[in-house]
């Protein structure tokens, strides 16, 4: 195996707050969870790997995970800040920065009516959506004690802007990637180019426009393609 193609290194945190050092001080515990967050979408980002996520020593992932549980057993009801809630709106705000970059990486490619380019254009959508989904289930797996401690309670009682946490990932996707309820979506010229792709009628490309679409579905956006009338369908 080349050096190119070598697993990439296991992250490594600093180490977690003990339990008695979170109940005492919940803003340095908070701080470390940020920190922590932060370093596994940076590395999500920066990686040459997409077919995982990143991966964590078992110490990190250990560490990350039972600070998160002490975290929001011990805050979980607090109303002062710092409390859980800073810890979920922080989570919102790295996948918030993460999508803005994804978003800036698809539009670096400068895109034309080929059939070359729509193909790639789809293809390097459906590879960032890939990289995505593994990631929020790592960071779900690991922030596990959120959902079910205080997520869950809060969307029981009916509270508005609160989701579970892959649910968060795919809605600031699709705010933030396809960018629906604007003007100009980026949903909007993918379609176009997938509508160049139904157009060939080839196998390859039906299997590529299918799996585009079941993505779409997957957070609940139903492509709208026009028809050769003009129609829309």
């Amino acid at each position: 195996m080349s050096s190119s193609e070598s697993s990439p290194a296991e992250l490594e945190f600093p180490q977690s707050p003990s339990a008695k050092e979170i109940r005492s001080d919940h803003a340095a515990a908070l701080a470390w969870l940020k920190t922590t967050i932060a370093t596994l979408y940076v590395a999500e980002r920066t990686s040459a790997s997409h077919g995982k996520p990143p991966t964590l020593t078992r110490n990190a992932y250990l560490g990350l995970y039972s600070t998160v549980h002490e975290y929001t057993e011990a805050t979980k009801t607090a109303r002062a800040s710092p409390n859980t809630n800073d810890l979920y709106q922080y989570l919102w705000e790295q996948i918030k920065f993460h999508c803005s970059v994804v978003r800036a990486r698809l539009h670096a490619a400068e895109i034309s009516p080929g059939v070359d380019d729509a193909r790639q254009t789809v293809e390097s959508y459906l590879s960032e959506w890939h990289r995505f989904t593994l990631l929020a289930g790592l960071v779900s797996n690991l922030l596990r004690s959120l959902d079910r401690t205080w997520i869950k309670r809060l969307i029981d009682e009916q509270k508005k802007d609160i989701h579970l946490i892959r649910d968060l990932h795919n809605l600031v996707w699709k705010n933030e990637i396809l960018q629906t309820g604007v003007d100009h979506t980026e949903a909007e010229k993918i379609v176009s180019v997938v509508a160049t792709l139904r157009e060939q009628n080839e196998e390859d490309d039906k299997a590529l426009v299918d799996k585009f679409t079941k993505s779409l579905e997957a957070i609940g956006v139903r492509p709208v393609v026009k028809a050769d009338d003009g129609s829309s369908t």
